[in-house]
């Protein structure tokens, strides 16, 4: 049975790999690049008709500058871009077990945090969304 938090700590490690990019589970003062994790939804505890597989969809956010800005914009997009040292994408796609953690996971959708949302977090940046199949 994977434990969720042990999910969350090879997430951490996975992300920790890609250069000047700060991982952690707060926003209380930050230093952008950042990427911030959250508990995942639980989308299916009983994937399989055996109940053996969990489906997770965890949230990274990438928070790339203080306000709307050029260096934040072309930051982000480094980031979202799907190949590269940045590549949030890649990086995925390079270990889709988590070093043995889960059974797969998967980059599924990037979308920059609109300006409603950049007033309410104080920071610009992008979410990816993540799909992961665990034991359950």
């Amino acid at each position: 049975m994977t434990d969720i938090i042990g999910v969350l700590r090879a997430l951490e490690t996975t992300l920790r790999r890609v250069d000047k990019l700060a991982v952690g589970f707060d926003t209380g003062n930050i230093n952008p690049p950042y990427a911030l994790l959250s508990v995942p939804n639980i989308t299916d505890y009983r994937k399989s008709f055996s109940g053996t597989k969990m489906i997770l969809e965890p949230t990274i956010a990438i928070l790339t500058s203080s306000a709307l800005d050029e260096i934040g914009t072309l930051r982000l997009a480094e980031y979202a871009t799907p190949t590269g040292d940045k590549s949030i994408y890649s990086l995925f796609a390079s270990d889709r077990r988590l070093g043995g953690v889960v059974e797969d996971c998967q980059v599924t959708d990037f979308r920059s945090i609109g300006m409603d949302e950049y007033g309410l977090i104080g920071y610009y940046g992008g979410i990816f969304g993540l799909r992961i199949m665990a034991s359950g």
